[in-house]
Order: structure tokens, then sequence, then C-alpha cells
């Protein structure tokens, strides 16, 4: 959206919602106001904030809560950004390629939305020194990517601090290693 876009998508904010226009003349800079608001929402298509605007007056998307017209944007943004993710499901790959070789949005899950992990059972066995050579798909498990992971809602998402990200670019001896090596750090850090 260019700013000249946001200026349109604002005067049809204004003159659908009351509360918009009322929160404008509240602030002291209606300009500063302007700016940080276009920020947030420079990255939405303007067909898609119109839309969605539209859709809030309609009752068929959400409205802010009843104090927090000063969120619209953000609002919107996020409205924008769950349409888009909705129209490419998790599993789904977008593919996307930069001087010929193919680029991800997401380092960690490479846009498929998952990320495999070990499980905590490989875990406990390897604290204990028990895992010698990783086993069929009980070793490890697929967790919602963070980058993805508004879309179910879940709790459980790719924290890179207490997972370990099962890299299948290695082979099983390195994956191992590499399990071995986080763990220790643990231990350390522990005691």
């Amino acid at each position: 959206m260019t700013f000249a876009e946001f200026n349109v998508w604002l005067n049809e904010a204004q003159d659908m919602f009351p509360q918009v226009a009322g929160q404008l003349k509240k602030t002291a800079s209606r300009e500063s106001l302007s700016e940080s608001w276009f920020r947030i929402m420079e990255r939405v298509p303007a067909w898609d904030a119109s839309d969605i605007l539209r859709k809030m007056l309609a009752g068929s998307e959400p409205e802010p809560g009843r104090f927090d017209w000063h969120t619209l944007p953000r609002h919107v943004a996020k409205l924008s950004r769950q349409r888009r993710d909705a129209e490419a499901p998790v599993g789904s790959r977008a593919t996307k390629f930069l001087n010929g070789e193919q680029v991800y949005e997401c380092s960690l899950c490479k846009d498929y939305g998952l990320v495999p992990i070990w499980s905590a059972v490989s875990m406990s066995l390897a604290q204990q020194g028990l895992l010698h050579h990783p086993g069929p798909g009980q070793y490890h498990v697929s967790v919602l990517c963070s980058c993805r992971s508004h879309l179910a809602g879940g709790d459980l998402y790719f924290r890179p601090e207490c997972m370990v990200r099962l890299n299948p670019a290695l082979d099983g001896a390195d994956q191992l290693a590499e399990l071995y090596e986080f763990l220790g750090a643990v231990e350390e850090a522990v005691s």
C-alpha cells in the first residue's frame, strides 16, 4: 500500500467508523499518527484493507474492541495476514527463487509450517546415554514453526532455546552428535 492509498483507506475508515475519526481528533499530531499507522499498514494490499473494513462494517469480520480503535491498523494488518496464511495452508510450499536459487521466508521450516524436532523420549534417552542411533519415527515429532503458530492457535510451537531441530540434511550419526552437543550445553548452563 502506498501512502496515497493509505490516505484513501483512512478516509474510508473514518466514513465507516466514527470511532476512527474521534481517535484522530484526540491526537495532538494527526500527521505523526498517520505516519505511524501507515508504517503498520504499508505491507497490507490496499484492496485487502478496504475489503476488511467493508466486512467489519457488515459484521463478517471482527471489529477492534470498544476502546481499542487506536489499534485499527494493527487489527486490519493481522486480519490480512491471517487471510493470506489461510490461503497457503500449513504443509504447502510456495516456491520462490532469487538468482536462480530457491529461497524461503522462514529458514527454520522452509515455508512448510512445521519443524521436525527430537521427541522428548529421544532427548531423555540421550540424557541417559541410551540413544545410540536414530530409530523409526518415534524419535522425532513435528511442531508448528513460530512463523506460522497463529494458524492453529496451539501452544506447542518451535522454540530454539528448548527444542533441537532434527536436521534432515545430516546423516544419523551427525544428527545424534548435534543432539548430544545441545544437551551438553543445557547441562552446563543448568549446573
